[in-house]
């Protein structure tokens, strides 16, 4: 699911998905454990980000696996 996410955010494409999918996903996410190895070259997930107010269960999932919900590609040219 956040390695969708990454792909369709890299090339502008909307990635929605209903409700039920990403509040399974939460437990999931979550059972990924955090720590300072998460910073090692080739770790699959950065460091987790702290939770933003107002933050909906999508935002917890991609913040807890290292993921900013505000992130977007650099344009160059």
């Amino acid at each position: 699911m956040v390695h969708g996410w990454d792909a369709a955010r890299s090339i502008g494409a909307p990635f929605d998905l209903p409700d039920d999918v990403i509040a399974a996903a939460v437990p999931i996410a979550l059972a990924v454990p955090d720590g300072d190895f998460r910073s090692d070259e080739g770790s699959v997930f950065a460091r987790a980000l702290a939770g933003a107010e107002g933050q909906d269960d999508f935002d917890l999932v991609l913040r807890h696996l290292g993921r900013s919900p505000d992130w977007a590609p650099t344009v160059v040219g």
